[in-house]
């Protein structure tokens, strides 16, 4: 009796399995749980004598006692290992060490088992791999791909899979193959995972190209998904190129989601490309009109809007929006923030076209908050237009609406917003430093004493300390003082200054 029959017999003695037992039995036992307690970090040449020496004509076994190869590299050992893994509830992100080091097996296994496949011509291996049993190692890998090295690892066995895939007939790797190492790309932690993933993705096209399936179950085609899981990736990079990548895989997918578009336009803005953002959003619009798919929403305008330092362009996105409004867009949402954006962005252009811009929104915002109350403005919005018209040179028609939010405040309107001590000061500060006549600079100190007076009675009014704690960014600050102690200045009433820093 030769040495590996004596080594057969006494491991079967040892599982308490009996010679009659079947390969198909054994795998059975071991995936349901035995009683005997495996450990992973053997070799896994006892798995396969185990598993292998129940019969005694083995083509397997037979092989590699002839060819005196490494029992290690068995496809039912990686079998074992895949069926033990799954029998031990390894899920996604809550892996016990007992299934990470079976995954670790399993795909060093199945490495060694494609290299054979790969060489099957040169020798008379009865070796053979399916892409079931690939996908289910693949999986396993991009379910932990928070390990360091499981991308890779996952990436090597999928360019093996092609690797065997070109010098067979057969087709090896399949959609689901390239989409799970994709995907492993997306969770891990590795600095040039966006990279690596397009990489997967061009082998992909290649492997799609070369059309060497046979029926419809292993047809190789890139799917809009995959690119889409690459483009994200990109988005999260972080890498200096990202804005070129993401623009060409939107070009090559061929009916783009909504969040592939959102992700390349927040992208562009935050690169400061607003208008290759509009271009895409252009692209999306045009989607919409001609297919009514995928349907845009108010997140799609929204960063293009705070990006834009062009008051023209925001005012032609918010037309854009309620013409999609029109068109029976129901997704648009036209609220007090986007109106905000737009103001915010004519109060950076300072002209006088800007002024009229913004009592134009104001006047329509106030219209339509009477049946819709998303619509009423706040104290963003006027101070957004204290600033357009501020920096228009229309400071008479800053203090105006000033006057008008004191007033509707006082006579308790439910819709009215109460001024806070940065619009004071905002007006404060046009008033210290508008030019004019002798005359028009003291009605300028004036104005600034009443605002100032206005603000300490408040301030004296408010006895309790919760009334206090409740009002206090309506108090006087150094800022308010400041202006009005300038204003004083420029006509020279230094001891109306010395009483107010008293």
């Amino acid at each position: 009796m030769s040495g590996i029959q004596r080594g057969c017999r006494i491991l079967c003695r040892r599982c308490n399995f009996r010679n009659g037992s079947t390969q198909s039995d054994i795998l059975k036992r071991e995936a349901i749980g035995s009683s005997r307690t495996h450990n992973p970090a053997t070799s896994s040449s006892r798995d396969i004598v185990r598993l292998f020496s129940a019969t005694t004509q083995n083509p397997l076994k037979q092989w590699y006692a002839r060819n005196n190869a490494c029992v290690g590299f068995s496809s039912p050992s990686f079998v074992y290992s895949s069926q033990r893994f799954y029998a031990s509830g390894g899920s996604s992100g809550n892996l016990s060490p007992l299934s990470n080091a079976l995954i670790d097996k399993s795909s060093r296994n199945l490495i060694r088992l494609l290299d054979i496949v790969s060489n099957k011509g040169k020798n008379d291996s009865p070796v053979t791999v399916t892409t079931e049993q690939c996908n289910r190692v693949l999986q396993s890998l991009q379910q932990n791909a928070a390990v360091r090295g499981a991308a890779k690892r996952a990436t090597l066995i999928l360019h093996k899979m092609t690797a065997v895939q070109s010098k067979n007939t057969r087709t090896l790797a399949n959609n689901e193959s390239f989409a799970l190492v994709i995907y492993g790309w997306q969770n891990s932690d590795d600095n040039s995972h966006a990279r690596n993933a397009e990489a997967v993705l061009n082998l992909w096209s290649e492997c799609a190209r070369s059309k060497t399936a046979t029926d419809a179950t292993t047809m190789v085609t890139v799917t809009d998904e995959g690119m889409e899981v690459v483009l994200k990736c990109w988005c999260r990079s972080g890498a200096h190129d990202a804005h070129t990548h993401v623009q060409t895989l939107l070009a090559r997918m061929e009916s783009p989601s909504l969040e592939a578009y959102r992700e390349v336009i927040s992208l562009l803005t935050a690169r400061g490309n607003v208008s290759e953002a509009c271009q895409v959003l252009t692209k999306l619009e045009d989607s919409y009109y001609v297919d009514g798919h995928p349907t845009p929403n108010t997140a799609c305008y929204q960063p293009i809007i705070d990006a834009s330092r062009d008051a023209t362009q925001s005012l032609e996105l918010l037309q854009r929006m309620q013409r999609m409004r029109r068109h029976g867009n129901t997704r648009i949402d036209i609220s007090t923030h986007l109106y905000n954006s737009i103001l915010s962005g004519l109060a950076q252009n300072g002209s006088i076209h800007a002024t009229r811009q913004a009592e134009e929104i104001l006047n329509e915002m106030i219209q339509q908050s009477k049946s819709d109350v998303s619509m009423r403005p706040d104290v963003t919005t006027y101070s957004a237009v204290m600033r357009c018209m501020i920096a228009g040179g229309a400071v008479a028609k800053a203090d105006g609406l000033l006057t008008r939010l004191e007033s509707s405040y006082q006579m308790n309107d439910p819709a009215a917003v109460r001024p806070t001590t940065e619009i004071y000061n905002m007006v404060l500060e046009a008033h210290a430093t508008s030019r004019g006549t002798h005359e028009e600079l003291k009605r300028s100190v004036v104005r600034c004493e009443d605002i100032l007076h206005h603000l300490l009675t408040h301030t004296n009014s408010t006895d309790s300390a919760d009334a206090q704690q409740q009002h206090w960014h309506y108090k006087p600050n150094a800022v308010t003082f400041k202006h009005v102690l300038r204003a004083h200045s420029r006509l020279r009433n230094f001891t109306r200054s010395d009483k107010i820093l008293q």
